[in-house]
């Protein structure tokens, strides 16, 4: 209710974004990420077309980067930038050094390097980001990150609960 009272009050155009399907005939970004079963993709709606982005080889992970992807892509189309070189630079795109970066695979284990994550909420979503990203895999996880006078609790937590899927944290 008060998210189609915000987008009518914005005199600008307006282009949704999610994990559900919107409205049919808005200007709308759809993301579809679950890597366990082999989607990973952004669908764009712009004045009636359609455009896919598939990101099945992406380097970059997780949910919360998709929903950056899905902004991004929506603004640099709105600008006028081409569909082609948009899936260009997103096939070329890589991980800051140090933020959820794929440091090493093998049959057995995958290492993920973010040692830059300067929050605990930052590390939680680090770990989520790789416990989805590579469900079924064993993972080691280099992480950093200061308390900011906030709890280590819920990064505990869910490493607690996800104990079996790490074969280390360092």
């Amino acid at each position: 209710m008060w998210g189609k009272k915000l987008i009518e009050s914005v005199p600008s155009h307006v282009i949704s974004f999610g994990t559900s399907p919107l409205r049919e005939g808005e200007d709308s970004v759809l993301i579809s990420y679950e890597p366990s079963a082999g989607r990973d993709s952004i669908e764009l709606v712009l004045h009636g077309e359609k455009e896919s982005y598939d990101l099945k080889g992406s380097l970059l992970f997780g949910r919360h980067t998709r929903m950056n992807i899905a902004a991004s892509v929506a603004a640099a189309r709105v600008m006028g930038v081409q569909a082609e070189t948009i899936r260009s630079a997103l096939e070329e795109a890589k991980p800051l050094e140090h933020r959820i970066e794929l440091f090493h695979k093998s049959s057995g284990a995958i290492f993920i390097n973010d040692s830059k994550s300067t929050t605990v909420a930052s590390t939680c979503a680090a770990v989520e980001t790789a416990l989805e990203a590579f469900s079924g895999r064993r993972i080691i996880l280099m992480i950093g990150g200061l308390a900011k006078r906030s709890s280590w609790e819920p990064l505990m937590s869910l490493i607690d609960w996800n104990r079996d899927a790490f074969k280390a944290i360092l």
